[in-house]
C-alpha cells in the first residue's frame, strides 16, 4: 500500500493514480455487473442504447471518461465488469487465491506492463498499457493493476461488497479504520432501521 504522507498517522491510503483505477472498476462492476442496488432490482441494460449510457455513467462517475463511447467499447466494458465482479466477490469471500488467478489472467489478456508515455502536451505519465492499446485492453490493464496492488499489499479487506440485503455493489474502503461495510449510507441506514424494526416487534 502505498502511504501518503500526508494522510492521518495510522489511515492507510492508495497513492492517486491507483485510487482512480480502483474506483474505475468499482464504478464499471456497479454500473454494468450488478442485478440488485440499494434493495432493488437492477436489470439488465435493454438495449444498446442503454448499455452505453450506463457505460458512459460509470467512466464519468469515475472522473474517467474522456469522449462518448461506441457500442462496442461498451460491450467490451460490461464483459470487463463481470471479470471484475469476479474478482470482488473472491475477495469478499476470503479467496485471494482465486483472485490472484483471475487477475494474472486479466493482466496475461490485457499485456499489462509499465509504460511512461505521454498524451498531447500533457508531462510523462506511468501507465500499464502501451500507448497503442485498445480502449478495453487499457482498461483492463488499469483496472487489473489497481485491484492487484490491493491484495498484493495485504489490503484485499479494503475491497468489500455491500452487507445489505439485496445489494451487489461494490466498493474500496479508504476509511482509517477499515471498518467499511456498506456501498453507501443509504444501505446502511437502511440495515439500521430494518434492525430497529426487528427490535421493536420483538419488545411487543
Amino acid at each position: 500500500m502505498i502511504l501518503d504522507p500526508s494522510a492521518v498517522p495510522g489511515q492507510v491510503a492508495f497513492g492517486s493514480d491507483l485510487v482512480a483505477r480502483i474506483e474505475v472498476a468499482v464504478s464499471l462492476v456497479n454500473e454494468l455487473a450488478t442485478t440488485t442496488a440499494g434493495g432493488r432490482p437492477l436489470p439488465a441494460p435493454p438495449n444498446e442504447e442503454e448499455l452505453r449510457d450506463r457505460a458512459e455513467r460509470a467512466l464519468r462517475d469515475a472522473d474517467a471518461l474522456r469522449s462518448p463511447l461506441d457500442a462496442e467499447r461498451a460491450r467490451g466494458l460490461e464483459q470487463l465488469a463481470r471479470q471484475l465482479r469476479e474478482i470482488f466477490a473472491a475477495v469478499h469471500e476470503r479467496r485471494d487465491d482465486d483472485a490472484g488467478a483471475l487477475l494474472n489472467r486479466l493482466f496475461a489478456r490485457s499485456g499489462a506492463t509499465p509504460y511512461l508515455y505521454r498524451t498531447g502536451s500533457e508531462p510523462l505519465h506511468l501507465h500499464f498499457h502501451r500507448p497503442d492499446a485498445g480502449f478495453v485492453q487499457g482498461w483492463t490493464a488499469g483496472c487489473a493493476v489497481g485491484l492487484a496492488y490491493a491484495l498484493g499489499s495485504g489490503h484485499g479487506d479494503r475491497l468489500g461488497v455491500c452487507a445489505a440485503p439485496d445489494c451487489e455493489r461494490v466498493f474500496v474502503d479508504l476509511s482509517r479504520n477499515g471498518s467499511r461495510r456498506f456501498c453507501s449510507t443509504a444501505c446502511q441506514n437502511r440495515v439500521k432501521a430494518a434492525h430497529y424494526r426487528a427490535r421493536q416487534r420483538a419488545g411487543a
